[in-house]
């Protein structure tokens, strides 16, 4: 388990999807080394409740140098 957590900065987004699975775009914090990296996890709220919809979905299917970490959501 991370002993810190950075979250990674989302630009001028609202995300908004369906399917199976979700990309979501990252820019690296300057604080963290590539190599500490060991995967990302994924918790998102309602927009209108403030509800958990997906709580804590992990990945280690994510590409550091393009900046995208991708989600399967069909077992959520």
């Amino acid at each position: 388990m991370a002993n810190r957590l950075y979250p990674p900065t989302i630009e001028n987004t609202l995300p908004a999807f369906y399917g199976a699975s979700l990309e979501v775009p990252f820019k690296m914090n300057s604080t963290v080394g590539k190599d500490s990296i060991e995967g990302f996890i994924l918790q998102l709220r309602s927009l209108t409740s403030n509800s958990i919809v997906i709580n804590n979905l992990t990945t280690n299917n994510y590409d550091i140098e393009q900046g995208v970490a991708r989600f399967l959501l069909k077992d959520t």
